[in-house]
């Protein structure tokens, strides 16, 4: 099991160097933020919200879109737009607001769920107290993938990480009140897609 843990892991590790363009729907269970949050709070009908969003990159550079608009990163430059082609506007973030982006992009982007992918797999490999690793085998955008789902004192409930067995990009995650489901990959991303609309 904790084998099965290490090797998600060590594939989404390595698809942190790697170019590719991906789309994901990204579903937040309102209910379930407010238990992470202690907000017990009786809500009657389901809260589930979704959108789609892509990620592409190709390291340095990086960009997010959204139905709200899109991020466009240069190594430490941060491009915002509104809107799409011709009619965007786009302004360069400064630094202070580029955490906001941090916090969307470490659903899915590799570099950013590294450091908490390795705090669960320390977990599965210390066989702590309480902790309990299931894994099996799926397929999420066309790619089989490997997941595993882990329970234990550390989290509200469990946790779920999918990553493709041919190159180990992120295809699924359940954690938090987020479940990431990938739909598209693109290995070979134009590079328009890292360039903010003219």
């Amino acid at each position: 099991m904790a084998s099965t843990v290490s090797a998600v892991v060590r594939g989404i590790q390595h698809s942190a160097d790697a170019t590719f363009s991906v789309t994901y729907k990204i579903t937040v269970d309102q209910n379930q933020q407010n238990q992470n949050q202690n907000q017990n709070q009786s809500q009657s009908q389901n809260q589930n919200q979704s959108q789609t969003i892509t990620f592409a990159q190709a390291p340095p550079k990086s960009a997010v879109v959204t139905p709200a608009g899109s991020f466009y990163i240069d190594g430490s430059s941060v491009t915002g737009c509104q809107g799409s082609g011709s009619t965007a506007t786009c302004t360069t973030l400064p630094t202070s607001m580029t955490g906001a982006l941090t916090s969307l992009t470490g659903l899915f982007s590799p570099a950013t769920l590294s450091s908490t992918l390795k705090g669960y797999e320390a977990e599965s490999l210390a066989r702590a107290a309480g902790v309990s690793v299931t894994t099996s085998s799926t397929r999420y955008g066309g790619l089989a993938s490997t997941c595993f789902t882990l329970r234990g004192p550390s989290q509200s409930s469990a946790v779920t990480y999918c990553a493709a067995n041919s190159n180990g990009i992120l295809t699924y995650s359940s954690a938090a009140g987020y479940t990431v489901t990938l739909t598209a990959y693109s290995a070979n991303p134009p590079a328009s897609t890292f360039s903010p609309p003219t």
